[in-house]
């Protein structure tokens, strides 16, 4: 299905725009609903990714008005030049996640755990480093190292897939 080869990219733009990861996810999901529910108006002439992004958008929109004090929130220009900008750029970012996915697990187990964390549980310096026993100074020192490895493996895994 072409909502499984979209998906990374929708998720993507969703945490573009929503600040909170669960949030973000909880959005996700209701994409996915719509995009099942209202499968049979697709035209396949037009491409997937952006009819996904046009579901992302409403979701998007949704949760500017329930977060509508969040002053973190894009307004709505925005968030159009950033769905069209994944849109355009979806075989890229899908690239990049495949590479993403494949340095991660290239990484040694306490980084990957710090990482996660971090990034996919939202969770302070200070409460990873007192979970893994660190000082929250060398959770933050890991975490940089960590996305320089990740910024060069990618990078070199780009280049390696545009041989």
């Amino acid at each position: 299905m072409a909502w499984v080869k979209v998906q990374p990219a929708v998720f993507s733009f969703l945490r573009s725009q929503i600040t909170g990861y669960h949030d973000a996810e909880d959005a996700l999901q209701r994409v996915a609903a719509a995009v099942i529910q209202k499968r049979g108006q697709y035209d396949p002439a037009q491409p997937f990714i952006a009819w996904a992004i046009g579901f992302a958008r409403i979701e998007v929109m949704r949760y500017r008005a329930t977060a509508g004090r969040d002053k973190l929130i894009f307004s709505e220009k925005v968030v159009e030049l950033v769905a069209d900008s994944y849109c355009a750029q979806s075989d890229h970012l899908r690239e990049m996640g495949q590479a993403m996915e494949y340095c991660i697990k290239k990484l040694p187990d306490r980084q990957r755990k710090i990482l996660n964390l971090h990034y996919m549980r939202s969770e302070p310096g200070a409460d990873i480093a007192e979970q893994l026993g660190m000082t929250a100074n060398a959770v933050f020192v890991t975490l940089h190292r960590v996305r320089t490895l990740l910024r060069r493996c990618i990078n070199a895994q780009m280049q390696e897939s545009q041989r």
